[in-house]
C-alpha cells in the first residue's frame, strides 16, 4: 500500500491547522474574504487590514475591510492577545505594521466603512498626500485611541 498520498494529505491538513504566521501578512482574497467585524466582502486592497491574535490553535488572522472595523473589533475583544497588525500602504499597496505608519484623515476621503482615513508606511508620502487633500496626518495611537 502506498502511504505517500495519505501522508501528504495529513501534512497539508496539519499545516492548515497551524494558523497564520504573525511574521507574514495574511492572504486577502479580494471579492471573497469577509470582514471579521461587519461581514462585508473585502473588495479594495488599499483599505484591507488585519489583526493577528493568539488563538487556541496558534495565531489567527482577522481580516477587515477598513481601519474602523479593525479598531472596533479590537475594542470589542479587549481580552484578545494581539500578536501583530497589518495594513496596506494606500499608494504602494505594500503590507506594513500600522503602528509604524501614518494616517491621513479627511472628510473628503471615501472609505469602505467610513473611517475617512488612509494609511501610509512613509511619513513624507502621508504628508504630501495630506497637503494635496487639505487633510491632517495622525499617528496610529491618535487614530486607534482618539480622545
Amino acid at each position: 500500500m502506498n502511504l505517500r498520498p495519505i501522508l501528504a494529505a495529513g501534512a497539508l491538513w496539519l499545516a492548515g491547522c497551524a494558523g497564520e504566521s504573525p511574521d507574514q501578512p495574511p492572504t486577502v482574497y479580494l471579492g471573497e474574504s469577509v470582514c471579521a467585524h461587519c461581514n462585508m466582502i473585502i473588495s479594495d486592497e488599499r483599505f484591507a487590514c488585519a489583526t493577528v491574535v493568539r488563538g487556541p490553535r496558534g495565531p489567527e488572522a482577522h481580516l477587515f475591510d477598513d481601519f474602523n472595523c479593525q479598531r472596533d473589533f479590537e475594542r470589542s475583544h479587549p481580552d484578545a492577545e494581539i500578536i501583530a497588525r497589518w495594513a496596506h500602504d494606500y499608494e504602494t499597496g505594500a503590507w506594513f505594521h500600522p503602528e509604524e505608519g501614518w494616517f491621513v484623515r479627511s472628510e473628503d476621503l471615501v472609505t469602505p466603512m467610513g473611517s475617512q482615513m488612509v494609511l501610509f508606511k512613509d511619513e513624507q508620502a502621508a504628508r504630501e498626500y495630506a497637503a494635496r487633500m487639505g487633510a491632517v496626518v495622525v499617528t496610529f495611537r491618535d487614530a486607534h485611541d482618539p480622545g
